[in-house]
Parts: C-alpha cells; structure tokens; sequence
C-alpha cells in the first residue's frame, strides 16, 4: 500500500503590459477622454469568501474575490480568521491587489473549528469584509483507508466535497491513506472518472471503497452478492433490467443527500428516484439492508406513482432501515416500498414522513396478490389525500402482514379506509399480530388496526393508538364486511366519532360488523364516544355473528356492547362473573396465523378504582411480554 499524499496545484499568473506612446504636441486641446468612475460602494465591491480547500489536520488555504472592474481602487488584499469561540480576528495581508487571491493558513489546531472572511483595503484605507464569515473544520486523525478504490490509474487526482461544501484534493493510488476532517462526504469527483461526480453519502472516518472499469464505476462483488456502500452504487441498481435482478448487500450507513442542510450550502438537493421505477420495471432481486441505517431520504415526486426507497418490486426486501427522510408521491407511495406485488417485505423499519394520495403506508403503499409483510416497523407520519391510508401498509391485497408496529402519525382527513396498521385488508388477506400505538384520523371506515376489512381476516392483534372520525369508527376495525372476520384482538385507545360530520356506527373494537362476518374473542377498555350506533364493543351489527367480546363500562359512554340493535349478548362488560374463561390459551410455538389459538393469558376481574374493573389485569396475546 502506498501512503496517499495530499497534493494542492496552486496556479498564478499575472501578465502587466504597459503601452506607452509619445507625441509631441504644438498647441494643448481640451482633454476629451472620460473621467474615472466614482469610486465603487462596498456592495459594488462584492467582497466574497470561497469555501476553504486542501484541509488537513493543521492546515486550510481560504479562498477570496471581487469585482476585477475596481482594481484600480484597491491597494491590498488578504484574510481575517480566528478559532470558533475566540473574539479577536488574526489579519493576513497579501500585499496584492488581485481579483482573486488565495493564502494557505499552517500551524492550526487539529480537530478545530475556524471561521474566516475576505478582505479587501481600498486605497484611502479602509477595509471591506466580506459577509458572512465561512467556517471550515480542521481534521482530527490520519485514518488508514479512507478510500480504496480499484480499476483507476497510481496517481490520478481526484478531489472530495464534503455535505458543507468544502473540498480536499486527493491523489488515487488504489488504498488512500488521508487527512480527512469528520463530516459527511457528498460526492467524489475527477476527470478519470468518465460518468462524472460519484456521490458518497458517507461519514470520511469509514473505509469507502470503489471500483471502476473503463472509467466507470461499477459494482463489487462478494460471492453471489452486489455489495453497496455508496449513494452512487445503490443508485446503479436501477440501471438495467438485470441489475434490477440481482442479489444486493449493504454494508454501510448511508446517507442520501436529501436533507435541507444540503442546498444551504450550495449543493443539490438529492430527489431519489425509486428503485423500480414502476411495475413494468420492477425490482426482481433480492436486497438485503444489512441493518444499517439510511437516512436524508428524499422523493419528492407529488404528481407520479410508484413511491419509496424502492418503487415496485417482486422481489425480496430484508433489514432496511430508514431512519429519516420525506417521500411525497401520488399513488402506491411507501417508506420502504410503494408497489409490492407477489414480493416479500421482511424486518425493515422506516421512520420517514410519507405521503401520497391513494394507497399510502409507512412502510408499503400497496402489497398485492401474495405478497408479503412481516416484521416490518414504521415510526414515521404517514398521510393521504385520497383512500386506503396505513401505518405500515395502505391496501393490503390477497397477501399476508403479520408482526408489523406502527408508532406513526396516520391521517387521511376527509378520507376513508385509514388504520394504524393497514388502510384496507382486502378478500383473502391475513392481518396477524400486529400492534399499533399512533393515532389515527379520517373520515369512514377508520380504525386502530384496519380501517376496512373487506373479506379479509384479522386476528391477534392491539391498538393502543387514539382513533377519530365520522363513520365506521373502531378501536381494531372501522368496518368489517363481506364475510370478514375480526378474532382475538384487542383495543386499548380511545374512540371517537366526530359529532360534527357524523358520529356514527362507533366500536370499542368495531364500528360496523356486516354482510355474514364475525366479531369474535376480542374486547375493549377504552372510552368510546359517538352520536349513534356506539357500542362498547361494536356499533352496528347487521347479518352478522358476534360472538365472546367483552368491555370495560364506564360511567359515561354506551350503555351497551353493541350499538344497534342494542345489547350486551356476546359482547359483555367485564365483571367478577363476567370474564373470558373460555378463550383458548396458546402453548409452543407462534400459532397457527389463521386458526390460532392467540391468547397468552387470560388475566383476572379486579373490583376498585374510578371505574369499576380499571385495575384488573387483562388478558394478553401470544407474541407480548
């Protein structure tokens, strides 16, 4: 390995000519040439500080200008700086008047702060400053391997631009030892490279390593799986149809340029364009997160569809992590994934705000025909405009979402089908062993666990979350119908129908159970409040079985466990005589995801407190503590 060296090309040059021409004169004329100009303004100056180069632990040059139009006003040139925290300035004169000018500061404090500004004396004196004053940070260690980079030429120089826009020239020599200050590394540039800036997104206290073939950058390999450890090497995935096929494994964290901290400084704002950019070219392969953190990502792309960190895909998605970041779209908008077609989504979390019009979810907008979602968090705001709005997903279509959490914000104010867990869980899917503890608001059909349940199923499941809106409102299920059923699940949050826009068919569990579909095994503690049709248990029950529910009664609310028609038959408040007895307890591993049994304990009555029974233990569900 060769010792990387720093290498800064300083280049000046100054051409004086001086024409002189004699003549001689027989009679004086009046001069008619034209007078100099007024002496220029301070803004007319435009005294200005560029962005500090070639730093190292001890050493920065600062760069400065003006407008070359008043050279002849101007007698010196130089600098003013002093370490963060300090009150006095330290002057450097340069004793040049040029327009541009540079000086190359030594013997500063590793590891340090400094601010620095241009200055410019005119010729009467007097000093203007440029504003405001820049920073730059000193590095702190020589670190091993900043970079190792393979396929490019001994010697080539590149140069690196830090997130503040700063920059340090760097000399490739395959395994690059640097001086390099901590901060985020945005991009890494040179005239060998032939596909232009290769942006980074990573810390330079890492080993970041590249590889180029031809000039280009291209992707590394280990065993059977492209390895990601760039902005740039994530982003090529979307290059081809084959490269939509592979197998992928990130090593590192990344960061995806998107924050806002990125355009104070100058540099582009990165817009991420989604994996899979739609269904025709989806993402086939398999990529695994590796656990590390993504963060700053940023899709701001109101008016298309197809979503995410990933736009469509049927492949498989594991271990990513979005930490922060916004991702705005139109339709089938996620976190993680807008479009999940026949693909798996497994044990990846996403915090970032999402939203989108129909079909939204914090981690996924749309998993469709046996796709899969499991193990999957979201703790990021997640809103539509228009229906089918979850936590985790939006439209749960003929697939499986099973041990999901949501902490998230969810809203879809004027909108229906909006859960905690998944805005819709259509005919033929599976909703399992999911928890939600956000809040939850909408128009119809909202829920804490799912806002509409259309032939699907529902089970083993806890909300916890607060749930607002005008119809169809429930703790677990807003409406369930057409054959749909709603086992084992529990809720924990308040529910209210707005008594404004409607107030309507409100459950502690569920708000309408219609169209021969099942209520069975669940119950509530939570206050429920509504207009009409509010039941402890369930609002408005229509053609439908409910069967072994129970409720906690307070001494302001509904009156019984189902709205309409009223009555407490199988949906019973809790009481010393009152209880779950013959809930079916689990033993051994998960249960079965449809037939269950799903209940862990069954807690005991317990009289006292504001409410008679609020201090009683519940029962629980298999998968919590």
């Amino acid at each position: 390995m060769k010792n990387f060296k720093l290498s800064r090309y300083l280049t000046m040059t100054a051409v004086a000519t001086v024409l002189l021409a004699a003549t001689t004169f027989t009679s004086c004329e009046k001069d008619s040439t034209t007078p100099s100009a007024a002496p220029p303004t301070d803004a007319e100056l435009a005294v200005a500080a560029q962005a500090a180069t070639g730093i190292s632990k001890t050493a920065a040059t600062l760069h400065g200008s003006y407008d070359s139009t008043y050279s002849e006003y101007i007698a010196d040139t130089g600098f003013d700086y002093r370490k963060s925290g300090e009150t006095s300035w330290v002057k450097v004169w340069l004793g040049s008047s040029a327009a541009t000018f540079e000086h190359t500061l030594a013997e500063l404090v590793k590891n340090s702060d400094y601010e620095f500004r241009a200055l410019v004396k005119r010729s009467d004196g007097t000093v203007v400053e440029s504003s405001p004053a820049l920073t730059f940070t000193t590095a702190q260690n020589l670190y091993d391997s900043p970079f190792i980079i393979e396929g490019v030429a001994a010697g080539t120089e590149a140069v690196v631009t830090f997130i503040d826009a700063t920059t340090q020239n760097i000399t490739v020599d395959r395994e690059i030892t640097a001086q390099l200050p901590v901060k985020m590394i945005y991009s890494i540039s040179s005239p060998a490279f032939s596909g232009g800036d290769i942006l980074i997104g990573r810390m330079s206290d890492e080993t970041i390593r590249l590889s180029f073939g031809g000039g280009s950058l291209k992707f590394r390999v280990n065993g059977n799986k492209r390895l990601i450890n760039t902005y740039a090497e994530l982003a090529m995935i979307n290059a081809s149809e084959d490269d939509l096929a592979y197998s992928y494994l990130q090593e590192s964290a990344l960061d995806l340029l998107g924050s806002e901290d990125v355009t104070a400084h100058g540099l582009e704002r990165r817009n991420w364009l989604p994996i899979g950019v739609d269904y025709m070219n989806s993402f086939t392969g398999n990529y695994d997160g590796g656990k590390k953190e993504i963060s700053n990502l940023y899709v701001n792309r109101e008016s298309e569809d197809y979503i995410g960190l990933f736009g469509s895909s049927v492949g498989t998605l594991g271990n990513i992590c979005v930490v922060s970041g916004l991702v705005n779209g139109n339709n089938y908008v996620g976190g993680i994934c807008g479009f999940n077609y026949e693909g798996i989504i497994t044990s990846c979390a996403n915090a970032a705000q999402v939203s989108g019009a129909l079909h939204s979810g914090g981690v996924c907008g749309f998993s469709n025909y046996h796709g899969t979602i499991a193990l999957c968090r979201n703790t990021g705001q997640v809103s539509g405009t228009d229906n089918r709005v979850g936590g985790v997903c939006g439209y749960n279509s003929i697939s499986v979402i099973s041990e999901c959490y949501n902490a998230g914000q969810v809203s879809g104010t004027g909108k229906n089908n909006i859960g905690g867990i998944c805005g819709e869980n259509g005919s033929g899917s599976i909703l399992t062993s999911c928890h939600n503890t956000g809040p939850v608001e909408g128009e119809e059909s909202v829920a804490g666990i799912c806002g509409l349940n259309t032939g699907g199923m529902v089970n083993s499941s806890r909300n916890d979350g607060a749930v607002s809106g005008a119809m169809y409102v429930g703790g677990v299920c807003g409406f369930n119908l057409s054959s749909a059923t709603v086992t084992a699940c529990y809720n924990t949050g308040d529910v209210s129908g707005d008594d404004v826009t409607g107030g309507v068919l409100v459950g502690g569990v569920c708000g309408f159970n219609n169209q021969e579909s099942t209520l069975s095994d669940s119950y509530n503690t939570a206050q429920v409040i509504g207009k009409s049709n509010v039941g402890g248990v369930c609002g408005l029950n229509t053609n439908s079985t409910v069967t072994a529910n129970y409720w906690l009664k307070y001494s302001t609310g509904p009156e019984n466990g189902i709205g309409a028609p009223p009555s407490d038959t199988e949906a019973a408040p809790f009481g010393a005589s009152s209880w779950p007895t013959t809930w079916t307890l689990y033993s051994g591993s998960a249960p079965d995801p449809i037939s269950g049994p799903f209940w862990k304990s069954l807690g005991q009555w317990s009289d006292g407190g504001t409410t008679d029974g609020i201090n009683s233990t519940f029962p629980k569900l298999w998968w919590e503590e």
